[in-house]
Order: structure tokens, then C-alpha cells, then sequence
């Protein structure tokens, strides 16, 4: 094998290791946010490392996971309910969805991150 094609593969290795890594990013989202639900009400997010979710409002709990996918924290509720958290400058957004992030969200909210 030529010491090219092996610094090749090499490099190709490390690419691979960099974008399936669940560090970087994803460990940016860990933490616990305030925002307010679909109907204004005080809601939290807490999103952990091991890719769980919990979320919080008066009267309801919620489990879900989540992905860090192109700098948006996606999670997917257990109730069929999608959020995304996302940075708009130096603020967070959340949006809800109903199933898919292909449609027009819901709704959507300001959200902080408080841990």
C-alpha cells in the first residue's frame, strides 16, 4: 500500500469519526431551558447527554430524545409532538411541530438556557 493511499484512508477515517461523534455540538443543547408551550404557558426543556428529554408545564410531564442535527436540538416527544432548538444571534428559539419538521411549525417561542 503507498503512503498515500494510507494517508488517505486515514484521513477519511477521521472525517467519519468527526461527523458521527456525539460530542461537539450535541453537548452544547445538554442543559435545562425555560420557554413557554403552545398556549403561552411556562414550559421547561431538559435535554441530557445520553440523547433524553424531559419537559415540563403546569399539569403535564413529557419524555421524549433528541438529536443535534445542523445546529437545531431536535426532539421528538412521545406525545407524536416535535420541538427544535435553535440559535437566532445570541437567543435561542424553540418551535413546535405536529409529527414532521417538513411543515410550517405550530408555534413558536424565545427560549433560555438556564443550566
Amino acid at each position: 500500500m503507498t503512503v498515500t493511499k494510507i494517508m488517505t484512508i486515514c484521513a477519511s477515517a477521521a472525517v467519519v469519526a468527526v461527523l458521527t461523534s456525539n460530542s461537539g455540538w450535541a453537548s452544547d443543547w445538554t442543559g435545562k431551558y425555560t420557554t413557554k408551550d403552545m398556549f403561552g404557558k411556562p414550559m421547561s426543556i431538559t435535554l441530557t447527554d445520553g440523547g433524553k428529554a424531559a419537559g415540563g408545564r403546569q399539569g403535564a410531564e413529557q419524555k421524549g430524545t433528541w438529536s443535534d442535527e445542523g445546529h437545531t436540538a431536535v426532539i421528538s416527544w412521545d406525545t407524536g409532538w416535535t420541538t427544535t432548538l435553535g440559535k437566532d444571534g445570541s437567543r435561542y428559539m424553540k418551535r413546535f411541530y405536529l409529527g414532521s419538521t417538513n411543515a410550517e411549525p405550530t408555534n413558536s417561542s424565545s427560549a433560555e438556557k438556564v443550566e
